[in-house]
């Protein structure tokens, strides 16, 4: 189980997660396990995403529902 240390934050956390147990499961979505290292991946994805965007750089807010299902 992991949880980020409010120190570092979200993003800084889960990548140092990610570096230190990259096969561990991350989360599970329709029965499918998904490790650490994929979610880093998508979350540079989405990093990459935002800063094309051109907007400015700063913090994000993400909205969604609590359930991957």
């Amino acid at each position: 189980s992991w949880a980020p240390d409010p120190r570092e934050g979200l993003a800084a956390g889960l990548h140092r997660h990610a570096a230190d147990r990259p096969g561990a499961t991350a989360l599970v979505v329709d029965g499918k396990p998904h490790t650490y290292l994929e979610l880093a991946f998508l979350a540079r994805g989405v990093a990459a995403r935002l800063g094309a965007s051109g907007g400015p750089a700063g913090r994000v807010g993400v909205l969604g529902s609590r359930s991957l299902a």
